[in-house]
């Protein structure tokens, strides 16, 4: 089981390169309806951020392929939400050089 989710953690890193850590827990308790459930819980900790993922389900692989794809989702989220934020600062910073640029010139 350790084996199956370090292979699933690895491939995270195509989002971010600075995975600093993860904390992975899986618990597994008797429901009185369902039988067995699982409880898979992951920490993945990259600079500045926490991303925290937990899935129930009444299969242990499924649960932690479910928890992956919840994290590859947040992690593929932030990584498009930082470069948004920095494709607009580059505009501005872009737009502010022609703008004093042009200034400069003509004084």
């Amino acid at each position: 089981i350790r084996r199956y989710m370090e292979e699933k953690i690895q491939s995270l890193s195509k989002y971010h390169v600075d995975i600093i850590g993860v904390d992975a827990e899986v618990d597994k308790s008797m429901h009185h309806r369902h039988g067995e459930v699982f409880h898979v819980r992951r920490n993945i900790h990259i600079p500045q951020q926490m991303i925290h993922v937990e899935k129930t389900m009444d299969d242990l692989y499924a649960a932690i392929d479910d928890c992956r794809d919840a994290a590859d989702a947040e992690m593929r989220n932030r990584k498009e939400k930082f470069g948004a934020r920095r494709r607009k600062a580059q505009r501005v910073r872009r737009a502010l050089k022609s703008v004093f640029g042009l200034r400069n010139r003509s004084s």
